[in-house]
């Protein structure tokens, strides 16, 4: 194996998928709204402006149709649509999207910074394959966040990622510990934050203690079930065969998330959709493709070549791709 403080993109010749079936999924990362009850500092007016409340739903029927022929009828893939914003549970429409997805047999799933109140879940949770919950420390109050933890987990596959705010790094970390001690069937992760969320950002400034308390987080938690994932640790393999796994987070504070050149699976392993309608290949927002809004876009038949000088975002950092031969 390669030693992990070791790994660096230079001794890397291909990334793969830990487990083979996550390769057979086609992440529809759906920003379907940017209207936001949060103002992380982290975040931009993109992503919590408010100025893009959300497309209208009969755009959104089509575009879920063209995409499950694509994806699903001439690719073969399992199509899992994960809603995003802003506050994807802002959008007037979600629930009837949902309905429409799962009523042809598409994977539903939600990002949400878990602030509806919990009689919200309902309705909600029975719709999803899989919810991913993101606590943040300068918004969130801990308690309502437990108490809606408490209640998802029990009912859907449920990821948590606990944002890694430098100056309340430690209160997090207090609060990743609690929460994970009330868990079962879910994962949680450590979540390094960049300066913001437009593409090329560089991450916070963390100290060394820092970044090995991430690393060296504890994020088991006790299973008995099943759980749905559609993505999980990456393995990156040497030209000698010798491989580790890794995931984002590690990714991250090991600064191997530099693919320039390599050839990515962005546009079939993922396509991301902005809340104007703008359809790109990946969250770096390489490759438009048009818009959903004017159906002037196309859908991907093929690997790209990666033009970014480093990748940060979790979809994006787990995709298949190979380097290039010099």
């Amino acid at each position: 194996m390669i030693q992990h403080q070791n790994i660096s993109a230079d001794s890397v010749q291909r990334m793969e998928h830990e487990n083979p079936d996550h390769a057979q999924f086609a992440l529809i990362l759906w920003s379907i709204t940017n209207r936001c009850n949060y103002r992380c500092p982290y975040c931009n007016s993109a992503t919590n402006g408010g100025h893009f409340p959300g497309l209208n739903l009969d755009v959104c029927r089509r575009f879920v149709d063209r995409t499950l022929e694509h994806y699903a009828g001439k690719l073969g893939k399992k199509v899992y649509f994960e809603f995003t914003g802003g506050e994807a549970t802002l959008f007037p429409g979600l629930q009837e999207l949902l309905q429409y997805i799962k009523a042809q047999n598409g994977y539903c799933g939600l990002l949400s910074n878990g602030s509806p109140p919990i009689s919200s879940w309902d309705a909600l949770s029975p719709l999803l394959d899989h919810l991913c919950l993101s606590f943040h420390p300068r918004q969130a109050r801990y308690e309502s966040f437990r108490e809606v933890a408490r209640k998802v987990h029990q009912e859907t596959s449920t990821h948590f990622n606990i944002m890694m705010y430098p100056p309340l790094f430690d209160r997090s970390l207090e609060i990743a510990t609690d929460l994970r001690s009330t868990l079962t069937n879910s994962s949680i992760a450590l979540q390094p934050l960049l300066e913001s969320l437009r593409p090329g950002e560089q991450l916070m400034h963390y100290t060394e203690a820092q970044k090995k308390a991430i690393s060296e987080f504890d994020c088991s938690i006790p299973s008995n079930r099943k759980i749905f994932s559609m993505r999980g640790g990456m393995k990156l393999i040497d030209s000698n065969g010798d491989q580790v796994v890794v995931l984002p987070p590690e990714i991250l504070l090991g600064q191997i998330n530099r693919w320039k050149g390599w050839t990515c699976w962005a546009g079939l392993e993922c396509l991301v959709i902005s809340g104007n309608g703008e359809v790109y290949r990946s969250w770096c927002l390489q490759d438009r493709l048009g818009n959903i809004q004017s159906n002037d876009y196309s859908l991907p038949v093929s690997p790209t070549i990666c033009k970014r000088e480093e990748c940060h975002a979790n979809c994006d950092m787990m995709l298949s791709r190979i380097r290039q031969p010099n």
